[in-house]
């Protein structure tokens, strides 16, 4: 077995995969009545919550808010007040 028959058996085997997902999936929306929208917004959802997306501008706008803000003072203490 070559590589090229390995790689035919992954890729039929995930459309299968897919095929019987997608159909679970719509099972389920007709058996429990959850319209479209509903399952789009849980999928946005999971993808929202599994992206780093909100992480991406502070890497790339973390050197720059840096440099604009101005450098913090030391905190004062009072020596001797006691």
């Amino acid at each position: 077995m070559d590589m090229s028959d390995l790689l035919t058996l992954l890729l039929v085997l995930l459309g299968v995969l897919a095929l019987v997902g997608l159909t679970v999936i719509g099972l389920v929306m007709w058996r429990y009545r959850i319209p479209a929208r509903g399952l789009i917004a849980m999928i946005g959802a999971l993808v929202y919550l599994a992206s780093p997306v909100d992480v991406l501008p502070e890497v790339m706008l973390g050197p720059l808010a840096s440099s604009t803000m101005p450098a913090q003072s030391p905190p004062h203490t009072c020596i001797g007040l006691t």
